[in-house]
Formats: C-alpha cells, sequence, structure tokens
C-alpha cells in the first residue's frame, strides 16, 4: 500500500503538469488572444448596441432555465429512484435516461422532431392534454424538450451519486428523535444531495444556453450566442469575434459558479442503506424516473421508423 501510495505522489507532479499544459494550449492561449484583439469596452457597446446579440443571449437564458428546472424536477425522481430503490428494469431505465449525455445533439433533436411528428402516439398524447403537437416538433417547445432530456440526464447522474453516498447513520438519528420521513430526509439527505443537483443544474444551463445542433435543427428563428458567433463567422463579419470573446467570458463566470457546488461524495457501504423495494411515494418517484426513458425510447422509435419510410 505504501509502495503504490509512493509511485502515485511520484507521478502526480508530472500528470498535474501535463494537465496544466493541455489546458494552457487549448483554453488560455486561445482565449488570451481573443483578449488581446478586444477590449472590455467592445464587449459592453457591443451588448448595448447589437439587438441580436441581446436576443440570442435573453432567448438562450430563459429556454435553457426551463430546460433546467424540469431537469432537477425529473433528475431528482430519477436520482432518488436510482439510489435507493431496487426494482426490475431498474438499471436499463438508468441508461436509457443518461443517454442523451452520450447521444450527438443533432440526433437527439431530429428524434424529439420525429417523435411528435403528426399521426405518432406523442403527437396523440399532446393533443388530448391540449397542447398543439407543432409546438413540440419545431420551435422553443421542441428545444425545451430536447434539452430537458439532457438536463434530466445531468442531475439525476451527478445527483444519484451523492444520494447514494447518504449517511444512514444520519437518517436513522433524525428518525429516532421524532423526526418524519420528510423531515429526516430535509436534515440528513437534502444537505448532501442539492449541491449535487445544483451543480448538474447549472451544466445543464450552461449546455443549453451554449446549445448549437440542438437549436438548429428546432429553433426556427432563434439562434444561441455560439450560433450567432458561427453565423457571423461565415458571413465574415467582424462581429463575430467579439461575439466570441463575450461567449467566453460567460462560458468562464459560469463555470465558476458551477464548480462551486461540485463535491467529491463518500460512498461507505456499511453506512449507507441498502436499495429497497419501491412503495407508497416511492412507486411515484419511480414513475416519474421511467418519463425520460419513455422519451428517449419513443424518440428512437420514431426515427427508426422515420427512416424505414423514407428509404
Amino acid at each position: 500500500m505504501r509502495g503504490a501510495r509512493t509511485d502515485f505522489l511520484s507521478t502526480a507532479p508530472v500528470a498535474a503538469a501535463g494537465a496544466a499544459l493541455v489546458l494552457l494550449v487549448v483554453a488560455a492561449w486561445p482565449i488570451a488572444a481573443l483578449a488581446r484583439a478586444i477590449a472590455a469596452s467592445d464587449l459592453i457597446n457591443l451588448v448595448q448596441a447589437d439587438s441580436d446579440v441581446r436576443a440570442a443571449f435573453a432567448w438562450s437564458v430563459w429556454q435553457a432555465a426551463a430546460a433546467s428546472a424540469f431537469g432537477v424536477i425529473f433528475g431528482l425522481a430519477s436520482a432518488y429512484s436510482w439510489a435507493r430503490l431496487q426494482y426490475p428494469g431498474r438499471t436499463l431505465l438508468r441508461g436509457l435516461a443518461v443517454a442523451p449525455i452520450a447521444i450527438p445533439s443533432v440526433v437527439l433533436a431530429s428524434g424529439v422532431q420525429a417523435l411528435f411528428s403528426e399521426g405518432t402516439p406523442a403527437s396523440d398524447l399532446v393533443s388530448i392534454v391540449g397542447f398543439n403537437p407543432i409546438r413540440f416538433q419545431q420551435g422553443t417547445g421542441a428545444v425545451i424538450v430536447a434539452h430537458s432530456l439532457m438536463a434530466t440526464a445531468s442531475v439525476g447522474w451527478i445527483a444519484s451519486v451523492a444520494w447514494a453516498s447518504v449517511d444512514a447513520r444520519k437518517v436513522d438519528a433524525a428518525r429516532t428523535l421524532g423526526a418524519g420521513r420528510l423531515r429526516a430526509a430535509r436534515v440528513a439527505v437534502w444537505p448532501a444531495v442539492w449541491p449535487a443537483a445544483a451543480a448538474g443544474a447549472g451544466l445543464a444551463f450552461l449546455q443549453a444556453t451554449l446549445s448549437y445542433g440542438v437549436v438548429a435543427i428546432l429553433a426556427e428563428d432563434h439562434e444561441t450566442p455560439e450560433g450567432l458567433a458561427v453565423r457571423l463567422a461565415i458571413t465574415g463579419d467582424s462581429r463575430a469575434y467579439t461575439v466570441a470573446a463575450l461567449t467566453c467570458v460567460y462560458s468562464i463566470l459560469c463555470g465558476l459558479i458551477i464548480i462551486q457546488f461540485l463535491r467529491r461524495p463518500v460512498d461507505d457501504p456499511q453506512r449507507t442503506r441498502p436499495r429497497q423495494r419501491p412503495r407508497g411515494l416511492d412507486r411515484v418517484a419511480a414513475s416519474v424516473s421511467a418519463v425520460p426513458a419513455a422519451v428517449i425510447v419513443g424518440a428512437t422509435t420514431a426515427l427508426l421508423l422515420r427512416s424505414i419510410d423514407s428509404g
């Protein structure tokens, strides 16, 4: 054990130096080049004078906030279901729910579009509820659906790790002192889970704000700051560099905020409670956690059927 620790300590500085070099080349150098080329006053003047920039950031922020809110709701239910409950198909549902992390955004957007196309069960269900299916097939509603799936995957994955690491002795102590189930969870579980949920929601918010593939396919006449920078660069507009710098500043600020919530949970099998069969409200959480997986399966199936029909 001591030899392994010595080897780690001897190689850690080399690994840290390599990571710092990669960060310098990939991120710091380009950002520094942008900073030298653009003054801070240029960024302020662009935001004040250019309505396209303001519209891109305003729309991006509000749709990302809506998607992150849905992601927190479904992500926390999923995290609880994955970490605390034991039922058939739990691993499969978890794999399907976190799939949007790995699925290319263009494929995810095409799947959502196919899922709510005319004549599909999802389109009929939305119509029965009272919504216009076209809003979920194209436009801001469709973008929010796609980004909500990504947010659910992010929040659920990170929060489930924190939830699984909760010390069961703290919950038992709170229940012994007379606390009900919800109060015990608020006192012993929530302090460990909410930072992870906030970090997952923050990552999803940043990703949705700067999304390109999903927005390019589903958003119609809207665009994110990244999409605006790409469009300006293609047309040779000099504002592209300023928008890119503004996007970098925004990303760095969001990253600095998100990293404050990231903690490494310690999973000790002797302190954590084993998974239990769903009962009572647990069944509600398990049902809610199945919704993102059902949407992913539906979108994939609809996309496959559309490809077969077009072929």
